[in-house]
């Protein structure tokens, strides 16, 4: 059985942070009757306007069944022709940097992944939709791979022992080689689509008039596919698409500021080829990168606790006035976070905030992370 599925980050934040949104969107719908997908998995899908015209578009195309997240899971939407038997969304435990939410969103984006169990004639096939950390490059050295790292061993913590036949796609933001790559590729046994048909592709292009003309081509975007137990899934064809230009209001713009993938995939109904162990080294790099995370994020907590000042003074003094009851540190600065007129007194409080309460939490993200990441050294043959 052939079977066709595609990517798109469709970039529908709201206006003015997105650019040309519902006309964007509308054209990205016109363009789905013609590619005769099977299943199409969108990324930041921020707004309902967005997720309503999609779906609308999607339906007109064939593709009927729905799953939509929504802003509150990742931004993420399934559009399919074959039936979802189930869907299960799985939000990362570890987002962006609470402190920098003025410069990234990354904190506030929900990130994660939806995993569809599509009902195939040719039986089930797992289909994993997911958006990763962003690179962030001008400001971190390490393009957080260490974020994206705990996410990816999320990832292949969740789905190691599946059996059916496996597609994940999306935006990974990585590069192919980098450690979070690798642990994808070799621990979790997923084969890079474009890499293995020799047809690799940039998705991110300094030609896309929402980048800048001087910005440096990435690959971003990717099919990931593993065979499972009883049927094999074997890559066909892979090719960039939503790439071209077109008019709104007479000036040039494209359907968003990524380029999608179409893959072709055939279902047999053959066992699948035993999976290669991963190499020695792939684990000592993902242990220096979840080490590197856990060793920024105890410095963050560090800078953030010297900024607070006398922030959680005054948000003491605030809650204590209006609780007269006994109230740990902790608590405090929990109820600090959740009432936005604390959180008005002083920047201080937010620091404060971020410190005892938000960096804790990111710090054990990158232990759990190492915890799983030595499970799986010991449980996977060498």
């Amino acid at each position: 059985m052939q079977i066709r599925l595609a990517t798109l980050n469709v970039w529908a934040l709201p206006e003015p942070i997105g650019r040309h949104v519902g006309a964007r969107i509308d054209a990205i719908g016109r363009r789905l009757g013609s590619l005769d997908l099977d299943l199409i998995a969108f990324q930041e899908v921020w707004t309902r306007d967005a997720a309503r015209r999609l779906c609308e578009a999607g339906r007109a195309a064939g593709l009927r069944h729905v799953w939509s997240g929504g802003s509150g899971a990742g931004g993420l939407l399934l559009l399919s022709r074959h039936p979802i038997d189930e869907v299960s969304f799985e939000s990362f435990a570890l987002q962006g940097e609470a402190e920098r939410v003025a410069m990234n969103l990354e904190y506030l984006s929900g990130k994660g992944f939806a995993a569809a169990r599509l009902s195939t004639p040719a039986g089930p096939l797992v289909v994993v939709n997911t958006h990763l950390h962003a690179r962030y490059s001008s400001t971190a050295k390490h393009c957080h791979t260490p974020h994206r790292m705990v996410q990816v061993m999320q990832l292949a913590a969740r789905f190691l022992r599946r059996t059916e036949p496996l597609v994940m796609l999306g935006d990974f933001n990585f590069q192919a080689g980098e450690p979070d790559y690798r642990v994808l590729t070799e621990i979790l046994g997923m084969a890079d689509v474009a890499m293995a048909l020799g047809n690799v592709q940039n998705t991110t292009l300094h030609t896309n008039v929402y980048r800048r003309s001087s910005g440096i081509d990435r690959r971003k975007d990717f099919f990931f596919a593993r065979s499972g137990r009883d049927r094999s899934v074997v890559p066909r064809a892979v090719a960039r698409s939503f790439d071209d230009r077109f008019e709104i209001d007479g000036k040039p713009a494209n359907y968003s500021d990524h380029a999608g993938l179409i893959g072709d995939f055939e279902i047999r109904q053959v066992p699948g080829a035993a999976r290669l162990a991963p190499d020695g080294d792939v684990f000592d790099l993902a242990e220096r990168s979840l080490a590197e995370g856990e060793s920024l994020a105890a410095e963050r907590q560090t800078g953030n606790r010297m900024l607070s000042g006398a922030g959680i003074g005054f948000a003491a003094l605030a809650a204590l006035s209006a609780r007269p009851e006994r109230m740990s540190r902790r608590k405090l600065l929990r109820n600090a976070l959740s009432g936005a007129a604390l959180i008005g007194l002083t920047p201080g409080v937010v620091f404060s905030i971020v410190s005892e309460v938000i960096v804790p939490d990111d710090i054990q993200a990158f232990r759990n992370a190492s915890v799983e990441l030595e499970r799986l050294r010991s449980s996977i043959p060498a």
